[in-house]
């Protein structure tokens, strides 16, 4: 299936994904170049996600996204700094409605 992806819509680009319990595997990169290492999304937690998944995966292919406060797994508050500079350690994106954002963050985001 990656295969006929690839060779019949080759703008499109596809992200290989954890699949729950880290599972999953270097040799996908040659199908996606980008890869989702887990749905826990907690900026503390994802230090150590992103680290370990750099051991064996090039840092431009860890998916790495901003996402809302309080996280959605551990209900954890983190500054929108500390959020946004370890998505940068990855394919920096924002998973969160930028439009609920508290007028100072907004303004922070602008700052980055």
């Amino acid at each position: 299936i990656l295969h006929y992806v690839n060779d019949n819509f080759p703008h499109v680009r596809v992200e290989t994904c954890s699949g729950g319990g880290g599972r999953f595997d270097p040799g996908m990169l040659y199908f996606g170049p980008q890869i989702w290492a887990s749905d826990n999304t907690d900026v503390l937690s994802r230090l150590a996600i992103q680290h370990g998944t750099s051991l064996v995966y090039p840092i431009m292919s860890i998916g790495a996204h901003v996402t809302a406060v309080p996280n959605h797994q551990t209900q954890r508050v983190t500054s929108l700094k500390a959020r946004f500079l370890v998505s940068l350690f990855g394919t920096f994106g924002l998973e969160l409605d930028v439009r609920r954002l508290e007028k100072h963050e907004a303004l922070e985001l602008r700052e980055y």
